[in-house]
């Protein structure tokens, strides 16, 4: 019997062929579809025999799976926090859409949790619920504290704009307070605290909505 040598690579190639699949020589695999198709699905994993556990496609890392697709239809990630790219060259336009095509009313587009417990939400009216929002601060801030002296303070931050709605309050217990207002506003520099009390001496919190 003579001896019969095989090469995975194009067996596998000659198979995959009719399928848009290449194998190449560092072992990766690639299923491609119609680029120039307008509609239609690239690829389908179909669950044959209606498996009710596991997973219909899982992506692996040096043998540890990073992400997998139950066949509940469950994106599932590893303790490694996920990361979603856009396009990182595009000056405009969307990274990541999450499109309601079948016009739903109710319900929830997005839930983010946390052990099984939500801790945010976007709904298909567009509202947001979050058990805490963090505001940048410092240079770029648009959120933070200042404390007027003689009633006045200004307040540097790049985030200002001439249209930016300013809100101020009290923080704690107000030294000789009055009513507060917004002076004058320097696109891109800062804004003014003013109070109606020149003894004013209080610590004021403020917020920018942009």
């Amino acid at each position: 019997m003579s001896n019969i040598n095989l090469n995975l690579n194009q067996i596998i190639n000659s198979v995959l062929a009719q399928q848009d699949s290449t194998l190449n020589a560092a072992g990766s695999l690639t299923l491609e579809g119609d680029c120039a198709a307008t509609s239609g699905k690239a690829i389908i994993l179909n669950n044959q025999n209606a498996q009710t556990s596991g997973s219909i496609l899982s992506v692996q890392s040096g043998g540890t799976e990073k992400v997998n697709v139950d066949f509940g239809g469950n994106m599932n990630w590893s303790a490694t926090a996920p990361v979603l790219k856009g396009n990182a060259a595009a000056t405009s336009g969307v990274a990541l859409a999450i499109d309601n095509a079948t016009a739903q009313t109710s319900g929830k587009i997005l839930s983010c949790k946390t052990g099984g417990s939500e801790v945010a939400y976007i709904d298909f009216a567009g509202e947001v619920s979050a058990s805490k929002v963090l505001l940048p601060t410092g240079v770029a801030g648009t959120a933070g504290q200042a404390t007027l002296a003689s009633g006045t303070v200004t307040v540097s931050t790049t985030a200002v704009t001439a249209s930016s709605i300013i809100i101020v309050t009290y923080s704690g217990s107000p030294i000789n307070p009055g009513t507060l207002n917004i002076g004058t506003i320097t696109a891109g520099t800062s804004f003014v605290i003013h109070s109606s009390s020149g003894t004013d001496a209080s610590v004021v919190n403020w917020m920018l909505v942009n």
